[in-house]
């Protein structure tokens, strides 16, 4: 593992705050022991940096070491630093929905009626303005410049009023981007009352994609990702937390990469969900009156 701080500076890109980055040692999830499993280059092109993949000896949870801070990921996604964001990404056109915006999308349609919607990473806006046009009163949150022209956007969790409650809270690909999930989560749940639904989304390193492909998984990207969870990672979280796990699925970019027929696109996304080989996690959840047990209703 990498015991020295004094060669990541050349990231710090103008950051003034104090520690910076921090060496793991333990989970923060179980407090299980960090072990480094794979050296890893930073998605960053311009500069020339490795840091350790470690996975948590107890609940198998991938964390980045050294753990940028939040402070500083703030500071860099403000920027629009390659160092979080894949270069040329801003220029982007998005056009659909990922697959678990797709996913929560049709669900929440179904079962509920248009209510107040929290959604932390708006992004792009795709799915916020498709939940506004449907009714919902919504929220976001996302530190970045993109998502500030849309109605009820701020930069920060902060900046919400104390006693505002939501029916819904959406938060995917976000906590693989933040240092202390955990911690976030424990500030999101401020906003969620009994009964709130909870979405999230981020990879799972215990899937067949990083097991065969390791430095060329996709979701491999630091320090845009910084967190990689397990099952039993995602349990204690919510666990922790008060929410209750409704289900837990893991999904893929099968049919969106390749001209399958709609028909062969079905069959492959259902073998994923079957077998969970898929290398993201769909994660629904409800908050609850205690803060005991989860379920899961459906398979990995």
């Amino acid at each position: 593992m990498i015991n020295s701080l004094e060669k990541l500076d050349v990231m710090l890109e103008g950051f003034q705050g104090s520690n910076p980055f921090n060496i793991q040692k333990t989970c923060m999830f179980c407090g299980g022991t960090l072990v480094g499993i794979l050296k890893v280059p930073s998605i960053n092109p311009y500069i020339h940096v490795i840091l350790d993949l470690c996975r948590c000896s107890k609940c198998g949870h991938g964390t980045i070491s050294p753990l940028p801070s939040q402070d500083l990921l703030n500071h860099l996604y403000r920027c629009g630093s390659p160092s979080v964001i894949a270069v040329g990404w801003e220029k982007e056109v998005k056009v659909e929905l990922t697959e678990p915006e797709a996913f929560a999308w049709n669900r929440i349609q179904k079962a509920n009626s248009p209510g107040r919607c929290l959604e932390i990473g708006v992004g792009k806006g795709l799915l916020y303005s498709k939940m506004m046009a449907a009714g919902w009163k919504c929220r976001g949150i996302d530190p970045g410049d993109w998502g500030q022209s849309l109605p009820g956007v701020v930069r920060s969790i902060d900046q919400l009023a104390t006693d505002e409650k939501f029916d819904c809270i959406i938060a995917f690909d976000v906590f693989e981007h933040m240092s202390n999930p955990m911690q976030q989560l424990t500030q999101i749940a401020t906003h969620a009352e009994p009964g709130t639904e909870l979405w999230l989304a981020f990879p799972r390193i215990s899937s067949f994609r990083f097991a065969i492909q390791r430095l060329k998984w996709r979701m491999l990207r630091p320090i845009g990702h910084v967190h990689f969870f397990s099952r039993r990672s995602i349990e204690a979280m919510l666990s922790a937390n008060g929410f209750e796990l409704v289900s837990l699925r893991s999904t893929d970019l099968v049919g969106r990469r390749w001209p399958w027929s709609y028909v062969v696109q079905q069959i492959l996304f259902f073998t994923v969900q079957l077998c969970g080989f898929g290398d993201q996690w769909i994660v629904q959840a409800k908050k609850s009156e205690s803060r005991i047990g989860t379920r899961n209703n459906s398979c990995q």
